[in-house]
């Protein structure tokens, strides 16, 4: 831990570690676990179809969460005036947001959609000056550009790839971005009144219930889950949307929308040292520089 802890100190430049580092440790958890999803998400797409994985996946999260909660009797009584934080944080957080990716992903290819991910902090970054005012400081607005050109080395830096439909599944992957940040402003009203837990459950409860629906666009497409799938869901639905979401909405506690957005861009060079690892894929020279770009940028819009 005290490895882990030094790591996040020297990357994200943290001064005041009994302050920040925390915060920033588990932004990293949650992306690590998120960064991970896409190679475990390539084993639960044999069975089942986007929209339905992101449903079942939310649906099981919800249900293991409030197993935990009664079980520890830690049930907190929401604010009449709150529950529609909590409603808008599962619409845009979990349904839109998964839906919109998810089914982008499936129109575009991957390299145009890692492109467009990148682009979410610098989203945020608008929407926070827009909203809150708040514009982004030199060093910050730098370290945005620095990281979205990262991304784009790492993306261009594979083979051809076709895409049934690039115009409908860029614009999915950049409304995604927009659910993305609507979704950071609404939980910065709640996260000081509320435990992450308590938050990550209402966000998996609604976003279950507005998922379930859209499901019924793939019905035709349903079928029997191996061993694997049901395996990679189970993944997805515990380190995925339990433990990433309780960390990322811990780490909004103590960290500007922004500044927790930009370290998004560390999934793609995470993913790339997974799929070294686990998938056993080649890396390439711009890979290595485009890894190394991200870390810069990300050291420089992460800082508060």
């Amino acid at each position: 831990m005290e490895k882990v802890r030094y790591f996040a100190k020297k990357v994200f430049n943290i001064k005041n570690s009994s302050g920040k580092t925390q915060y920033y440790l588990a932004v990293l958890t949650a992306i690590l676990f998120w960064s991970s999803s896409y190679i475990i998400t390539k084993y639960a797409y044999t069975t089942f179809p986007p929209v339905t994985l992101g449903a079942l996946r939310t649906v099981i999260a919800a249900v293991i969460l409030f197993v935990i909660i009664k079980a520890g009797k830690k049930i907190e009584k929401i604010e009449k005036g709150d529950m529609k934080y909590l409603v808008l944080a599962g619409v845009f957080g979990v349904t839109l947001y998964f839906a919109l990716q998810n089914v982008g992903i499936a129109y575009t290819s991957s390299s145009a959609a890692a492109l467009i991910s990148g682009g979410y902090p610098a989203i945020i970054a608008i929407m926070e000056f827009a909203i809150l005012k708040a514009a982004p400081g030199k060093k910050k607005a730098i370290g945005l550009i620095l990281a979205i050109i990262g991304v784009y080395l790492l993306s261009t830096s594979g083979g051809g790839e076709t895409a049934s439909n690039p115009l409908l599944g860029n614009i999915l992957m950049l409304l995604a971005g927009v659910a993305w940040g609507i979704y950071n402003f609404v939980i910065k009203n709640i996260n000081e009144k509320y435990t992450p837990l308590t938050i990550t459950y209402y966000q998996m409860v609604f976003g279950g219930i507005f998922f379930i629906p859209l499901t019924l666009t793939e019905r035709d497409s349903w079928m029997m889950p191996t061993a694997v799938s049901l395996g990679a869901l189970i993944f997805l639905a515990v380190g995925c949307s339990i433990v990433a979401f309780l960390m990322y909405n811990f780490g909004l506690k103590g960290l500007s929308a922004s500044s927790t957005a930009s370290m998004i861009n560390l999934m793609p060079v995470i993913g790339l040292v997974l799929g070294v690892v686990f998938m056993h894929d080649p890396i390439l020279l711009k890979q290595i520089a485009g890894g190394a770009v991200v870390l810069a940028g990300v050291k420089m819009s992460s800082e508060n």
